[in-house]
């Protein structure tokens, strides 16, 4: 696990970039007014970038031809007066956004689930997160007023937890943006941002901060930066075809023709995070296996036979198998696999307990 580093990187009215900031550029803290359209993509193509193809916010269409619809973004919600503002689970009942976009409590927040319905939750608390000198940082850790069950087909992420910082450096990102746009970057370094007006703007405290940068001459036709309205929207690492959380959006700066993009480095305040969300009993995933949940139904059918039914998200494989012999038959041989379907499984034995059989999903 990282652990904060009280002093390391720090600096006065600085900050560490490829690219060092001069009188010249201009940098600003993403606040939540519409001051621009959004995260920009060297060549936005709706059809290809944005994760509905109409209805967003009240009735969003999932977007078949989505770049990225492989990964499951159900557990990216937004908020039901500011949609621009986007917030990511990291339980059934805790989400990281970004401290100066903060929603209040009361607020409600909306989740499209896998089976197509939007659901809607309150937040019932926050938690800040705070830097070596106690200030808080521009993370903070919100809490719903209830957990999300797992029939809302609702999922959360784990937050890539790498051996060192160095670990991190280089690695691709998909960086979630307003109006649910996707596009990608690479984590290019890894600093202290803020502590006063010039590098804070908006009055962010030291907060640890990772870098990506946006060339305007070339590059790949899905890189981005950010803009108004991405605050506090999730940049993801992706490993074994699953998303990790690693940033939450903080800030952007013009330097000459190139966006230095930031994002609080989620990663260094897992200790943290791990502390606050403990108190209602949960802890923060580090592998996909922690946040696998499936809502499945089981009705016999004939003796030896039951119907086994999911929603699963598209794209995914799903086995279906017997987990242990507690029910008094004989175990399954084989397994079963499925794109979100209903399948029936015949069994040598006549069917005494439905609970026998459990979904998981193919890696």
């Amino acid at each position: 696990m990282i652990q904060q580093q009280p002093n390391a990187g720090r600096r006065t009215g600085n900050y560490r970039n490829p690219s060092p900031l001069t009188t010249s550029a201009v940098l600003g803290i993403m606040l939540f007014a519409g001051i621009a359209s959004g995260l920009q993509i060297r060549a936005y193509d709706p059809a290809r970038h944005d994760r509905f193809v109409s209805g967003y916010p009240a009735n969003p269409v999932v977007n078949t031809n989505f770049h990225k619809g492989y990964y499951d973004f159900s557990g990216v919600g937004w908020h039901s007066t500011a949609p621009y503002l986007s917030y990511t689970l990291i339980s059934p009942k805790h989400f990281v956004g970004a401290n100066h976009v903060k929603p209040g409590i009361g607020t409600a927040l909306k989740f499209q689930g896998r089976d197509g319905v939007v659901r809607t939750y309150t937040v019932a608390n926050q938690y800040n997160i705070t830097n070596a000198s106690g200030e808080h940082t521009d993370l903070f850790i919100g809490e719903l007023a209830q957990s999300i069950p797992t029939c809302d087909h609702i999922t959360f992420y784990p937050i890539l937890n790498l051996l060192t910082e160095a670990n991190y450096i280089g690695r691709p990102l998909l960086i979630y943006g307003r109006d649910a746009r996707l596009g990608i970057g690479t984590i290019n370094s890894i600093l202290t941002f803020g502590g006063d007006p010039i590098t804070g703007g908006g009055g962010i405290n030291d907060t640890r901060a990772f870098d990506y940068t946006y060339v305007n001459a070339t590059g790949n036709i899905d890189d981005c930066h950010l803009e108004g309205g991405d605050s506090g929207s999730p940049s993801f690492v992706t490993m074994n075809g699953e998303l990790f959380v690693v940033g939450v959006h903080l800030a952007v700066a013009t330097i000459g023709l190139a966006k230095d993009n930031l994002d609080t480095f989620v990663p260094n305040y897992l200790s943290q995070i791990t502390a606050i969300i403990q108190q209602q009993g949960y802890e923060p995933a580090t592998s996909a296996a922690e946040v696998f949940r499936v809502c499945y139904d089981v009705t016999p059918v004939a003796a030896n036979t039951v119907n086994v039914s999911w929603v699963g998200h598209r794209g995914r494989v799903y086995k279906l198998h017997a987990a242990s012999n507690l029910f008094d038959f004989s175990p399954i041989s084989g397994s079963i696999t499925a794109q979100a379907a209903t399948v029936t499984f015949t069994d040598s034995n006549a069917v005494q307990a439905v609970k026998f059989y459990r979904v998981r999903r193919m890696d």
